[in-house]
């Protein structure tokens, strides 16, 4: 059910977005839809699969247990609060990427990332709206660190679970995520 339901949601959010899209990377021509998310150039032939980009977003807890928020210091959505994250870039795997934001925005080193979960988004960027498939991973910061905010977040605010303000994150992923995660560290198991 879940997985449908992920498959459906992609589905229609890359449907979207191709609407956006007419023309070939490659020679600039007129591109014809043929699936949902391939245009064919009518001039090269060029074949154009339309994906979304990934991105990652790290909850990190201290040893409080409370979680680590940013506020955004650019745009798109400048001044809503934030994960740790970013785009992956060429390269990198998603636990480097995860890893380099983090210390990138928050001047730390975390000794790893474990993956929670993937949501699709989209993130408007000068005028065009981007497709997202933003993975969100969960991290320990450990003792001693010394956060500095940098790069393009401010105010790095540790939260208790139960006060996390959750509807003024940037991003629906992050809201979902951070969502599924308190849902999961929130429920009390009945004692047996």
């Amino acid at each position: 059910m879940q997985e449908e339901k992920l498959y459906n949601t992609l589905c229609c959010t890359i449907e979207t977005w191709i609407m956006e899209y007419n023309f070939c990377p490659k020679c600039g021509n007129e591109a014809e839809r043929k699936l949902y998310n391939l245009l064919v150039c009518k001039n090269c032939g060029y074949d154009f699969y339309i994906n979304p980009s990934p991105t990652n977003a790290v909850i990190l807890e201290n040893s409080k247990g409370e979680i680590l928020l940013i506020k955004r210091k650019f745009e798109p959505k400048k001044g809503y609060l934030d994960l740790p994250g970013g785009f992956v870039e060429s390269g990198e795997s998603l636990e480097e990427s995860s890893l380099r934001e983090v210390k990138e925005e928050l001047g730390i080193n975390i000794p790893a990332v474990k993956y929670f979960g993937s949501y699709p988004d989209e993130y408007l960027f000068q005028g065009i709206n981007i497709k997202t498939l933003g993975f969100v991973l969960t991290g320990k910061i450990p003792d001693g660190e010394i956060i500095t905010a940098s790069d393009d977040a401010e105010e790095p605010t540790f939260y208790k679970k139960e006060d996390l303000p959750v509807e003024k994150l940037a991003f629906e992923s992050l809201r979902q995520g951070l969502r599924d995660y308190l849902k999961q560290k929130l429920t009390v198991s009945p004692a047996t």
